[in-house]
């Protein structure tokens, strides 16, 4: 018993590590998307920066640009208590927030050819969805108040009424940004404090290292300058050595598993093996010894097998908690791929134990 346990839990260890691994791989290029969803993006804080970066970026004949656009943010403080999210390493009654005036957010969704677009009127607000809020439901931001802008004297109190899962600026902690009316934007817009966001979006950015490289050698703390290609670089060599982790340690258990069982039962055949001599010798057909054994070995195989599987599947439901679509392919290669090991196990298992009952026989 206490060896089917120890199975067990090696078993959901394994199921869990590759489970894990092959989800945060299979999301990069979603992942990337989200956190840079520019091909090339920055804060333009003088006009030398900026006919510079539109001097590298049309020079790339390879990756011509399909659009750029001109994003006016105004940055303000905010009182988000009352949220139930909160930015990590702030107060959440003094959060700096980024906003965004209704009609440029519908500008480019027109432009990028999204057919609704965003309705505000007087008092509400709509709130990009921010990174790593994965497991806060829609209602921790609904319906609640943020005030924005008192440092201003312009302070105005909104209700969220829109959650947006698609982002238009790349990551910057705080990672909080509204879409606000017209006028509550021109009211808290101020040049000293807000910026000018420039994009740009060009053909296959997956692949576009040199520019991204040049670009990115013109990064200050007061530009941000970010590239889709840099991202994706990142989360690809980051799940990488995830995958390699945590493939090589799932592999290890899942050696250990099969292996833990396969000498556990050849030992017992052995100290039982004059048992079946004895029913051969009582006239018990092979055939029958052989099934005997099948059968006692699929279940010492199948018990830790479904039970390790529903281990692992309540832990990763309790880590990926909102985000449980992202599992199910994941969890079915894990599944599937352990089976199949684990048959070969199995099928070793009898094999072996079917040679010992029936060694040395006349």
């Amino acid at each position: 018993a206490s060896t089917l346990a120890i199975v067990s839990l090696l078993s959901a260890a394994t199921l869990t590590a590759v489970a894990t691994g092959f989800s945060g791989y299979q999301t990069i290029e979603a992942d990337a998307k989200n956190t840079s969803p520019s091909s090339y993006a920055y804060r333009s804080v003088d006009p030398e920066l900026s006919a510079e970066v539109d001097r590298i970026i049309t020079a790339d004949e390879d990756h011509p640009v399909l659009s750029e656009q001109t994003v006016p943010v105004a940055v303000v403080q905010s009182d988000l208590s009352d949220l139930t999210y909160t930015p990590y390493g702030y107060e959440n009654t003094a959060v700096p927030i980024k906003l965004v005036s209704v009609s440029t957010f519908n500008q480019l969704q027109t432009f990028n050819k999204q057919q609704e677009s965003l309705q505000l009127t007087d008092g509400q607000a709509a709130i990009f969805r921010p990174l790593g809020s994965g497991n806060y439901k829609d209602d921790a931001f609904l319906l609640h108040e943020i005030v924005i802008g008192a440092e201003t004297g312009e302070a105005q109190t909104v209700t969220v009424t829109t959650l947006i899962d698609e982002r238009i600026m790349s990551w910057s902690d705080p990672d909080v940004c509204l879409v606000v009316t017209d006028d509550v934007f021109e009211a808290l817009y101020a040049e000293e404090s807000g910026f000018v966001y420039q994009t740009y979006q060009v053909e296959a950015p997956e692949s576009a290292e040199e520019t991204s490289s040049q670009l990115l050698a013109l990064r200050t703390e007061e530009n941000q300058m970010t590239t889709y290609y840099d991202t994706l670089k990142k989360s690809m060599e980051s799940a990488g050595l995830d995958i390699f982790l945590l493939g090589f340690l799932g592999l290890v258990f899942l050696i250990a598993t099969g292996s833990m069982i396969y000498f556990k039962q050849l030992t017992e055949i052995e100290a039982t093996r004059t048992n079946y001599q004895f029913l051969m010798k009582m006239g018990v057909q092979k055939q029958a010894i052989f099934r005997a054994l099948a059968g006692q070995n699929l279940f010492i195989f199948i018990l830790p097998l479904l039970v390790g599987i529903m281990h692992s599947t309540i832990l990763l439901i309790s880590i990926y908690s909102l985000d449980i679509e992202t599992l199910y392919r994941p969890v079915a290669v894990a599944i599937t791929g352990f089976v199949v090991v684990y048959a070969g196990y199995y099928l070793l298992t009898v094999y072996s134990s079917y040679k010992i009952a029936t060694r040395n026989e006349k």
